[in-house]
């Protein structure tokens, strides 16, 4: 069996960022599953949402959450 090196990608997106947990919480249950994923925490102001949208897209992230407004524009 091969070894498989990419990490899989989920992030939440938003302004401000810096202080949100959930990577903490995310990253800990990647490691206990044993899965090779990776929890980013990206700060995208409003006025980048839409090309930070095409950009996860094109990135093949497996998930997201968004901040408030962030998470009202997008739906």
């Amino acid at each position: 069996m091969s070894k498989n090196y990419q990490a899989e990608l989920v992030a939440v997106l938003g302004t401000p960022v810096a202080e949100n947990p959930t990577g903490v919480m995310q990253e800990a249950a990647f490691a206990a599953l044993g899965l090779n994923w990776r929890y980013l925490t990206i700060e995208v102001k409003p006025e980048q949402l839409a090309a930070a949208m095409l950009g996860v897209r094109a990135l093949g992230f497996r998930g997201l959450n968004l901040t408030i407004p962030h998470k009202v524009a997008v739906i």
